[in-house]
């Protein structure tokens, strides 16, 4: 009962504050809106020479609309960027584990929290799924308003709402249990980095920058002498493999593995084409993922971090 009791208190917290709002007004509506407004520029635009010079003729300009203004297109490229686009869907996870265990510490209510609670796994178990919960509610929310603006856009535009929305829920349900990791890995960062601005920048960036380290050694492999010593090392040790497999365990590779499906899954297009050119991964080319593979990965991360927040947070002396 101690988890529920946590759960109730945080979620009548959160949404009382403005932050879960203005996340859910941007990712709500920011890409329907404007995929909305280009289709309908383009569909008033027919036979000019700017718009049968980018798209083609009438028919495959209209073909382009349709599939721009449908609400699954719109639902499926909102996932998309959610995760892709200036790791928007991780700032608003940072931005959550800033509300519900940074924010506790800056406002030194830690102490009021465990003499209320006094159960610390509990506590920090029902702030986990309280933000889960609060992610479940952007998910579901971007596809009810996606569908309400595919409906309105049925008006002025040749839209329909038809579509494969069972694989759409099916991704958008995926992506939702991909973010557990991200969670359990801004908690952590909240409880070790004490200074809340620290902490996001850890979330956001610490990630990037293993990845980075990986692509200046990819770099340095395509230099002909360094390559020769490099590769000769690894070879010896017996560590080329593995070393090559790296990639494929990525947290932002697999976290956002699902939503670029969703776009994988559509017949191809000019547009989703050029979605996917978007999307794609400077690792792409080195590994093929499978949906299979990478659950397997993010389970090994929520783990990992898991077992890191609850020790450190029970050990660590709260002020």
């Amino acid at each position: 009962m101690n988890v529920l009791y946590v759960i109730q208190a945080e979620l009548f917290k959160s949404f009382r504050k403005k932050r879960v709002y203005i996340f859910a007004v941007m990712l709500w509506f920011i890409v329907p809106i404007i995929m909305l407004a280009t289709a309908y520029f383009t569909n008033s635009n027919l036979s000019t020479e700017f718009i049968n010079e980018t798209v083609g003729s009438d028919e495959a300009v209209l073909g382009v609309v349709k599939t721009m203004a449908s609400a699954e297109m719109m639902s499926r490229v909102t996932l998309v960027l959610s995760t892709h686009f200036a790791s928007f869907m991780t700032l608003v996870i940072a931005a959550l584990a800033a509300l519900l265990v940074g924010e506790e510490r800056s406002q030194k209510m830690w102490k009021t929290t465990l003499i209320a609670q006094p159960h610390r796994t509990s506590v920090m178990i029902g702030k986990v799924i309280t933000a889960m919960l609060i992610l479940l509610f952007l998910f579901a929310g971007a596809i009810a308003v996606n569908l309400l603006l595919g409906a309105i856009g049925t008006v002025f535009l040749p839209s329909s709402l038809a579509g494969d929305w069972p694989e759409v829920i099916k991704f958008y349900a995926i992506q939702w249990a991909y973010c557990l990791p991200i969670v359990l890995f801004s908690f952590l960062m909240m409880v070790l980095i004490r200074n809340n601005v620290l902490a996001v920048i850890a979330v956001l960036f610490v990630p990037t920058i293993v990845q980075s380290l990986y692509g200046i050694y990819t770099l340095l492999t395509n230099i002909g002498p360094i390559q020769n010593r490099i590769v000769g090392a690894l070879e010896v040790l017996k560590l080329r493999r593995l070393v090559d497999s790296i990639p494929q365990y990525f947290l932002t590779t697999n976290f956002s593995f699902p939503s670029k499906q969703v776009i994988l899954s559509m017949p191809p297009s000019e547009f989703t084409d050029g979605i996917q050119e978007i999307t794609n991964s400077p690792f792409a080319s080195m590994f093929q993922l499978e949906l299979g593979q990478s659950a397997w990965v993010m389970t090994g991360y929520a783990v990992i971090f898991a077992v890191l927040l609850l020790f450190i947070f029970n050990r660590r002396d709260i002020q």
